[in-house]
């Protein structure tokens, strides 16, 4: 079948993929010429619209064709030039994906049933081949996650399989994480206390996390920020090894421009507590956009706290993480630092970690948050840093595995 085959078939063979029937034929012209105009209309865009289009790249793209004839006769022809028809920006990343039927997608989640959704989200639990998969609906432009994901190759980023276009949804196909989002893991409640972290899987959730990002920004090309860093976005898997997903924001940087790796938006997009202040106040994008992100979530891995939350004792006033984390060093001395220190990281450890491995994540975490964003560490520099303190924990906590192992046993 055409919707199995990944060769990279030249244009002007596209109309014989029809099986080579006079109607197969003609269907598979006429869904071509439907669809060359959005295709032209989309390169405009890309093409003149400079930076201004970064975020819109795309809009007039298969997802309208496929609606039109998802329930007429042309469905099987437009099945046979998906891959061929997809947005010139993800075309090269559609030739590594599998490309399902919406049938089989629908079966394998029950109908996309209430049962297989997880949480509140738009993402399902699927099983296709005997193998668990989740499967998440998305409306609207998926160019820049499908191109990204499509390229990239590291165990600390989530793995996609495959993807379905229908009813003018996409259904992109993902490795399932059987642990769920790390955020589910950070802030349960009292009634879930036997669901926490122990202190050597956070630090190997910290090494994961920064390796992918790392991988994001110094071994894609173009390199990529992720932009939307957050707890809800790093999912665990059976060994409570991190994987970041939802690339949906993310953005490639050339450095070798006018702007030396920073783009400037209007258009500002995130999660209260996450977001950069140069971001915030002037719209500034660079990798160190991720690094603010990855420090906020550090605090959280130390304190169990949510990035932003609103303070009882101060008449509902928006407390934000890496601001308080800012304060435990000012004012007292040593003495009062410790117990400052002590009370910030998670209650439910009940102490099990240890304490110089605790300050040394606290001050890398501080840098990563640094207001400025040309004093903050790089990527690079974080995952060294990071490593040393896991090989710490290591001679710490001797049931901590290898870091080439396969993950950090449960903690209790």
């Amino acid at each position: 079948m055409w919707c199995q085959s990944r060769r990279r078939v030249p244009l002007k063979q596209a109309v014989v993929l029809g099986g080579g029937s006079p109607p197969a034929l003609l269907l598979d012209a006429a869904v071509f010429l439907l669809w060359v105009p959005c295709l032209l209309s989309s390169c405009y865009a890309v093409g003149v619209g400079g930076t201004a289009t970064v975020g819109d790249r795309s809009k007039a793209t298969l997802p309208a064709v496929e609606h039109a004839v998802s329930d007429g006769p042309a469905k099987g022809a437009l099945t046979r030039v998906a891959s061929l028809m997809w947005p010139m920006v993800v075309r090269e990343a559609v030739g590594s994906l599998t490309v399902y039927d919406y049938g089989d997608l629908e079966r394998a989640t029950s109908g996309f049933s209430e049962e297989q959704c997880i949480g509140n989200s738009s993402v399902y639990r699927a099983v296709i081949n005997g193998s668990a998969v989740a499967v998440k609906r998305v409306p609207g432009d998926v160019g820049t996650e499908v191109t990204l994901l499509g390229r990239v190759n590291h165990s600390s980023l989530i793995r996609m399989s495959g993807l379905c276009m229908h009813g003018g949804y996409t259904y992109m196909a993902f490795e399932f994480a059987e642990n769920g989002a790390l955020s589910d893991w950070l802030h349960s409640g009292e009634e879930e206390e036997g669901r926490v972290l122990g202190w050597s899987q956070r630090v190997q959730v910290a090494l994961d996390v920064a390796g992918g990002l790392n991988y994001l920004h110094n071994y894609t090309d173009p390199p990529y920020v992720h932009k939307n860093l957050k707890g809800s976005n790093i999912l665990l898997d059976a060994c409570f090894r991190a994987k970041l997903s939802n690339f949906g924001l993310a953005l490639a940087i050339t450095a070798d421009d006018d702007r030396g790796g920073l783009w400037m938006t209007r258009h500002v997009v995130g999660t209260q507590g996450y977001l950069a202040p140069e971001y915030l106040e002037h719209g500034l994008i660079g990798s160190q956009l991720d690094v603010f992100a990855f420090g906020v979530l550090v605090l959280q891995l130390l304190s169990g706290k949510e990035a932003a939350r609103q303070d009882d004792d101060e008449n509902g006033k928006v407390v934000l993480l890496w601001e308080e984390a800012e304060r435990l060093g000012l004012g007292g001395g040593a003495g009062d630092l410790l117990d400052k220190v002590t009370a910030f990281v998670d209650g439910r450890l009940h102490g099990r970690y240890p304490l110089d491995v605790v300050f040394a994540m606290l001050a890398l975490a501080l840098r990563c948050v640094a207001r400025e964003p040309r004093t903050r560490p790089s990527m690079a520099e974080v995952l060294l840093s990071l490593s040393g303190m896991y090989n710490w924990t290591i001679n710490w906590d001797p049931r901590c595995p290898d870091p080439e192992g396969t993950g950090t046993p449960r903690e209790q």
